[in-house]
């Protein structure tokens, strides 16, 4: 008698996951990390970002520091060129000189403009205001003359009318070099100083209370230049302060 052998027909079924190996889950076809493995990956990217963020604000501070440091140079810079504007002379003749005589402070600005545009003009008797009521009144080449009225400065003053404007204050080398020369007392720190383009020459010096005390002038401004004992018409000559005028 045959035998035959009859095989259970359908599916085999799949052999149980053998080893209790956890696997990774899929949601709509995604693995996920599950278990030990998603906590890695978790604090990874966490110190991740915090490296990231420290780099960067790191770069931030190095950044600001260097601008800071620029900005603190220029300022610098800056300050050491107002300084050095600021301790600049005047206008010399047209040129600036830093160790420059510098004019006497007595009288504003706008006096010393006042002054300057009534000599501009000849319009001495401007001046009458700002004078002392004892004045010393200088000519090179003439006697002094002490105790003068402001009546009569301004009579002497007419000597100026042979100047040819512009007159400009004198600062810088020309006054240091007038200030050495014979007639040096003039020229004291403390007095204004005015020089016509024809080089006449004027000084004024202050009282403590700003009025002019003693005028000084000469129609020559290359005698203010010579030592004492020069020659000349102009040269320094021995003056008598009690001469009561001009000769």
């Amino acid at each position: 008698m045959e035998r035959y052998s009859i095989e259970s027909s359908g599916a085999k079924a799949k052999p149980a996951n053998k080893g209790g190996k956890a696997g990774g889950r899929k949601l709509f076809g995604i693995g996920f990390l599950t278990g030990a493995n998603a906590a890695y990956v978790v604090v990874g990217g966490i110190i991740f970002v915090l490296l990231a963020s420290t780099s960067f604000f790191g770069y931030q501070t190095f950044s600001l520091g260097r601008e800071n440091h620029k900005l603190q140079d220029e300022n610098k810079a800056l300050e050491q060129q107002l300084n050095a504007n600021h301790q600049s002379s005047t206008i010399n003749d047209g040129t600036a000189d830093s160790s420059a005589s510098q004019p006497t402070d007595k009288l504003s600005q706008s006096q010393k403009d006042s002054l300057q545009a009534d000599l501009n003009t000849k319009n001495f008797s401007s001046i009458k205001p700002l004078l002392s009521p004892d004045v010393l009144v200088v000519r090179t080449g003439h006697s002094n003359l002490s105790g003068q009225t402001p009546e009569q400065v301004i009579n002497e003053l007419s000597f100026l009318s042979g100047a040819v404007p512009p007159w400009i204050i004198v600062t810088g080398d020309t006054l240091t070099n007038w200030q050495n020369g014979a007639f040096g007392s003039f020229f004291d720190p403390g007095t204004l100083v005015f020089q016509s383009s024809n080089d006449y020459v004027v000084s004024f010096d202050f009282t403590p209370d700003g009025q002019i005390d003693t005028v000084f002038m000469t129609d020559d401004a290359g005698v203010l230049s010579q030592s004492a004992g020069g020659t000349g018409d102009n040269a320094p000559v021995s003056q008598p302060d009690s001469a009561t005028g001009s000769e």
